[in-house]
């Protein structure tokens, strides 16, 4: 395995490493909003987790490469931000899967366009 492949594995599909996904994802906030789903957060899992998003990202069983899209749909800027919060709009894995999938297949068809 390529350390490529394998810094891939660890950052996951929906990593915020590419400004295009970044941007794809922006374009569609009202949509991933309205099919999000409302997650209450106990105050002891805040008190646990305060300040460390991807950790209770993880306990929760959510894909860790979406901690970024969670933390901007609910307008938590920073983790120092991630405190006293009582519940996180999360949305679904196949929601952000199918949005990679279209975000993948408009790129390859700006490539082919430029080719």
């Amino acid at each position: 395995m390529s350390i490529i492949t394998h810094i891939s594995k660890i950052k996951g599909n929906f990593s915020s490493d590419n400004g295009n996904w970044v941007h794809y994802i922006k374009d569609h906030r009202n949509f991933i909003l309205k099919n999000s789903t409302n997650t209450p957060i106990s105050k002891e899992d805040m008190r646990v987790y305060q300040y460390r998003p991807e950790a209770l990202f993880k306990f929760l069983g959510f894909e860790i490469s979406m901690s970024w899209i969670i933390l901007w749909i609910n307008q938590v800027t920073s983790i120092l931000d991630f405190t006293d919060i009582e519940s996180l709009k999360i949305p679904p894995l196949d929601l952000i899967s199918e949005l990679y999938r279209s975000f993948n297949t408009f790129q390859a068809n700006v490539e082919n366009l430029l080719v």
